[in-house]
């Protein structure tokens, strides 16, 4: 039997058994359980404080289950409120049977549901809410439970899947002896690249995972996401769960592309955190191998120096405290691109791309670059553009030469196409919409870091750092241009950036006085929120400075270069490692299963109209009618959509709906369109004819504009997919020519 039919037969199978399974526990009955009031337990302790309603306990098999709780609470404000809901397991040594939310009973809402997960079969749990606030009257309504069939059925055939993978693969890695073949200098570097990997992942590797700046508000991106795939909106524009329901347009305003991935993961029905872990290494992983093939790219093919340079790369401070403090997903990912964009713009100026085939790798590498740059996060993409400026001055007799002019400009204008659907929203919104962004005149250089801050060590937590490796790294390659001025053009020029981007992160950068006499560049400088941004361009071109420092030069033989590169490697670990042990010690775990534990204001401020007055929504959403006559019915809402029944007996009046006005909704009845216009507190409101009855629906809908913008994308990805196959297809046969001569 040959190879291929034991591979066809081994597929089958394991399909076949994934299958089995998924049938096997999606046929499995579940448990699912209603109480009211009446069956709900209270308990008190002193005068007020610690009011606990619980359920009684009751069984429930292995699986994901589904948990609403209604209640009433009198307190109308956003003071930090201490009351909660969670699912527990009265046994200690049970505990850990069950993964829940802690789910914060808000006074601006009147429900809270989400996801919990059952470790264990016969898992005896109780819903308890506990109130440890005296100014906070909370009384529950009711608390329902519902198995989730298929969802567990994913989960376990999504799990046996990546078993099943994680076999094969060794078996074919065993059977082929792929490792044993491969040349052992390879081999050395594939297992270095596994182990930075690993060490860069260990953040991933608690349970829960520790509280980071803006871990809640990626969670809550990612889950805003599912709800707006599951009701039929792609892309998911308006994610319409924040603030309470009323909207916030931030799959507008950001590149949201590469979170997919956690989307559909948690849509398959893992964890919210386990998405989030998911995403956390697989961009670590690809920042790993796309920077290890830049800096061996630039390095000029050291396999060795490469590895040791994405080590320095992926385990800097900026970006483990990216990683970890901030939680700053769209900052990390950036890093992933940046050395895309510096080995373009290295073999367009430094190696003479006049060959077909070197063009085109030099196309592809600022295609993926920029475009990965403006996918991932836009501060970091002004920033590149800033210094992309800086650096076409630096080399302007090499980048003014027409042959280079065109490859730049050609992966520059492939860059717009491919991101036209997200940059003409974008473009647009920034426009035409009272965004708060373009109205906080606030300054920034106040943000800035001080000489100190730099050289900060790992212990200190959480401050903003580039850290003491990289400004060893800064010293070294201001020291190598010292004693050979003369002889390396592109480390003078990186020495200038390094030394300007450091600049840029202080206090001492002219931020304020810039934006008092140049407006335009210190707006567009200032555009990044706060000047320690710039230590991600630092680290780039450090990193890169200490390449060129390297390059060429034999350092394997001069023992003292060998001894600075292993000091340089110790300290990077320590301090990474420091990093990663202070944010891990900074506090327990968080575990978000889904959206139950989050604050569905965390983050409501960038992107929001100006003119919201965001605490006037810290309450119960109602319709509001506005002339005599009008009645309503109960209002609905579904993700994006809401639905009021309306009578009108008298003249024209209107509703006003609990969404804000974001530009793109609209309202219709029955299929006539209705008037729309901006109501108070910059809440959506529709006009009511007189005579009128019938239920108002108001909607989200891209703009025609928006939509001929994805077509140009659509078809943009599939012209380069066609583009790089007739490449390839070429590149194959005049291979095989020079090989028939």
């Amino acid at each position: 039997m040959n190879k291929k039919k034991i591979v066809y037969i081994v597929t089958g199978a394991e399909l076949l058994v994934l299958l089995l399974l998924f049938i096997l526990v999606s046929s499995r009955s579940g448990e699912s359980a209603v109480f009211d009031s009446s069956l709900m337990e209270e308990h008190s302790r002193g005068e007020g404080y610690e009011k606990t309603f619980s359920t009684p306990e009751f069984p429930l098999k292995k699986g994901i289950y589904h948990i609403r709780i209604r209640y009433l609470a009198e307190q109308k404000d956003r003071k930090a409120v201490n009351a909660f809901a969670s699912v527990e397991n009265s046994d200690p040594v049970m505990s850990r049977s069950i993964l829940s939310d802690s789910m914060p009973l808000f006074g601006y809402r009147d429900e809270t549901e989400g996801r919990f997960y059952v470790l264990q079969n016969a898992s005896q749990v109780s819903v308890k809410c506990r109130n440890l606030d005296a100014d906070y009257d909370l009384k529950v309504e009711s608390v329902a439970v519902e198995y989730l069939r298929l969802p567990t059925a994913a989960v376990a055939s999504c799990l046996g899947a990546f078993l099943f993978l994680v076999i094969d693969l060794a078996a074919a890695a065993y059977i082929t002896g792929f490792f044993a073949k491969m040349d052992p200098k390879k081999r050395k570097i594939v297992f270095a690249l596994a182990g930075i990997i690993v060490l860069s992942s260990i953040p991933a590797l608690f349970q829960g995972i520790p509280d980071g700046d803006d871990l809640e508000f990626h969670c809550y991106r990612i889950v805003n996401m599912a709800e707006g795939l599951k009701h039929g909106c792609f892309p998911v524009r308006l994610y319409a769960l924040y603030g309470n329901g009323y909207g916030y347009p931030e799959g507008i305003m950001y590149g949201d592309v590469l979170l997919y991935l956690p989307v559909l993961v948690y849509i398959i029905g893992f964890p919210l955190i386990t998405a989030y872990k998911v995403y956390l290494v697989g961009i670590t992983a690809l920042t790993a191998v796309i920077s290890y093939y830049c800096f061996k790219r630039i390095s000029g093919g050291d396999a060795f120096l490469g590895t040791l340079l994405s080590f320095f790369y992926l385990f800097s401070a900026c970006r483990l405290m990216d990683v970890c403090s901030r939680a700053a997903v769209g900052e990390y990912s950036a890093f992933a691109f940046l050395p895309l964009v510096a080995a373009g713009l290295y073999r367009l100026w430094y190696e003479t791309p006049d060959e077909g085939q070197k063009k085109q790798i030099v196309f592809w590498e600022l295609l993926a670059g920029f475009t990965g740059l403006l996918q991932s996060n836009l501060p970091t993409s002004v920033m590149t553009g800033v210094f992309f400026v800086v650096i076409f001055g630096l080399c302007y007799r090499v980048a003014f030469r027409p042959d280079r002019l065109v490859i730049l400009l050609s992966s520059l204008g492939g860059t717009v196409l491919l991101n036209l659907g997200y940059l003409v929203p974008l473009v647009h919104y920034y426009l035409v919409f009272p965004l708060h962004v373009k109205f906080d005149n606030g300054g920034i250089q106040a943000k800035g870091l001080s000489i100190a801050d730099l050289f900060l060590p790992s212990r200190v937590y959480p401050v903003k750092t580039l850290g003491i490796a990289l400004m060893l790294s800064l010293a070294w390659i201001i020291y190598e241009l010292l004693i050979n001025p003369g002889r390396r053009p592109a480390l003078k020029k990186l020495v200038i950036l390094s030394v300007l981007s450091v600049f840029m992160t202080t206090v001492y950068f002219p931020y304020d006085w810039l934006k008092a006499h140049i407006p335009l560049a210190g707006t567009l400088l200032s555009s990044v929120q706060f000047p320690w941004r710039y230590l991600v361009i630092a680290t780039l071109v450090i990193t890169l400075g200490l390449c060129f420092a390297l390059r060429g030069t034999g350092w394997r033989e001069r023992s003292g270069r060998v001894l600075l590169l292993f000091a340089l490697s110790m300290i990077t670990l320590e301090q990474g490692l420091g990093i990663i042990g202070a944010w891990s010690a900074e506090e327990t775990g968080r575990t978000f299963v889904s959206a139950g534990g989050i604050d569905a204001f965390y983050g409501y401020n960038i992107y929001r109209p100006e003119y919201t007055d965001i605490h006037a929504l810290y309450e119960l959403p109602e319709v509001r009618t506005e002339g005599e006559g009008i009645e309503t019915g109960e209002w609905t809402r579904d993700y994006d959509e809401v639905f009021v029944p309306v009578i009108n007996n008298g003249g024209d009046g209107a509703v006003e709906l609990p969404v804000l006005a974001y530009r793109g909704y609209r309202a219709e009845a029955e299929g006539v369109p209705l008037q729309t216009s901006i109501g108070e507190n910059y809440k959506l409101r529709v006009t009511i004819p007189a005579g009128f009855k019938g239920t108002v629906h108001a909607y989200f809908k891209e703009s025609w504009v928006y939509r001929l913008s994805e077509l140009v994308t659509i078809f943009t990805i599939a012209g380069f997919i066609v583009m790089f196959c007739v490449m390839k297809k070429r590149r194959e046969q005049a291979s095989t020519q020079r090989h028939a001569r």
